[in-house]
């Protein structure tokens, strides 16, 4: 797989594992306080003065969410006990892997899985990237939010700063939390954990699994590495000459026990050329 593409496959499922993002910034002194006081305030986002600046190199924007998926899941055992002696149960295989890695069984259970996963991202395309090009928020459904966070292993079980606040930090590692009623919002920077609600808005309706990439960098896609075409080729530099003009990509899954499957991929560019 070319770097492009593998840059790109990484930040759009990124949403996946939002507790091991990474942030190679140096980890800040942040004081913890005593979050066992039932008087706390309503959670508010900390601060963050040793936040890094971004350089000036080429960044991709990509945003991915999902909602309903316990019934997606269910399509899959349904779908694959006509085509296998043995139906592929989604819930039970990942509850299997989580608890080899050492999550704790209400990682699974305490997600909510009928509602809304989302995550945004800013992900650097240079291999000179500055620790404040990574930039990354999102959101998951809970049951319960605290019991996903106390499911993580002990090693890396993030740590309370009060009113709702936790922070995730191994070595160049940071990431914070936020408790809500019924969501755990997660980022790398602490500003950026006020924009984490409106992902639910965005992903509140269309199709239930949606993955949008824009702000691509002018020239940095070219569509003649997947298709196995030869880039020097007539043919190979028409077709990079369009992709790497491309302002936006989106690729939508709709599927469920009640629902017909749709997988549709649209681009933005020049086409017309």
């Amino acid at each position: 797989m070319s770097p492009r593409s593998l840059a790109l496959s990484v930040a759009a499922l990124v949403a996946t594992s939002p507790l091991a993002c990474k942030n190679k910034k140096e980890t800040p002194e942040i004081p913890v306080v005593d979050d066992e006081a039932q008087t706390a305030p309503p959670p508010v986002a900390v601060a963050a003065p040793d936040e890094a600046p971004a350089s000036d190199g080429p960044r991709i924007h990509v945003r991915a969410s999902a909602r309903e998926l316990d019934d997606v899941f269910a399509w899959v055992k349904v779908v694959s006990a006509a085509w296998a002696d043995a139906p592929f149960d989604v819930p039970a295989q990942v509850q299997a892997m989580l608890l080899q890695l050492g999550y704790g069984p209400t990682m699974w259970t305490s997600l909510d899985w009928q509602g809304v996963m989302a995550v945004d991202v800013l992900f650097p395309l240079s291999d000179d990237a500055a620790p404040g090009d990574l930039r990354a928020y999102g959101t998951l459904a809970t049951a319960n939010a605290r019991a996903v966070l106390d499911a993580v292993p002990e090693s890396r079980r993030p740590q309370p700063l009060g009113n709702g606040m936790w922070e995730m930090a191994e070595e160049a590692m940071r990431v914070l939390f936020r408790e809500q009623p019924r969501a755990l919002e997660f980022a790398l920077v602490a500003g950026d954990l006020d924009q984490a609600p409106g992902l639910v808005v965005g992903a509140g309706s269309g199709r239930r699994i949606q993955v949008v990439a824009d702000q691509i960098p002018e020239g940095w896609l070219r569509a003649s590495e997947f298709l196995d075409i030869p880039g020097e080729s007539p043919r190979g530099r028409q077709i990079d000459a369009v992709s790497g003009e491309l302002s936006e990509l989106r690729f939508e899954v709709e599927a469920g026990t009640q629902r017909d499957l749709t997988l549709e991929l649209a681009a933005r560019g020049p086409f017309a050329r």
